[in-house]
């Protein structure tokens, strides 16, 4: 099943909203409601709007970001990151200095968040962080 099928069934599973209530809101027929949520069918553009105006956050953002994430092609998912709107790429769970360049500082979170997804990545950082360590 798709990421956007799995990701509508749960939306109103957790809303408990029938499909039925979900075509009366969107405007669109149950048996299409009921093919997205089956995988039988992807939405196209202007019923994926109808979709994410019609559900709350988060859960738009959730049927969003598994839209985006079908559409990437097979063997190339781990060169792109959906970030979801619950996710800010511009906070870190550590500070940094205030008078650091905005843009170093995107790329120092978004490093951060790669890090604690990809070991590769995170074991690059190990290193670089040994060779730059000044001795003692």
């Amino acid at each position: 099943m798709s990421y956007f099928a799995n990701a509508l069934s749960a939306s109103l599973s957790k809303l408990e909203w029938s499909q039925t209530h979900l075509a009366e809101l969107t405007g669109l027929q149950r048996p299409h409601i009921n093919r997205y949520v089956r995988g039988r069918a992807t939405a196209d553009s202007e019923t994926l709007v109808k979709l994410l105006t019609t559900l709350p956050q988060p859960y738009n953002a959730h049927l969003l970001a598994a839209y985006l994430r079908d559409a990437i092609p097979a063997g190339f998912e781990s060169l792109v990151y959906v970030a979801e709107n619950n996710e800010n790429l511009h906070e870190t769970p550590f500070s940094l200095p205030e008078n650091l360049d905005p843009v170093l500082k995107k790329t120092i979170c978004r490093l951060s968040i790669a890090a604690g997804r990809h070991t590769e990545i995170r074991d690059m950082l190990v290193q670089f962080d040994k060779l730059t360590r000044p001795k003692h």
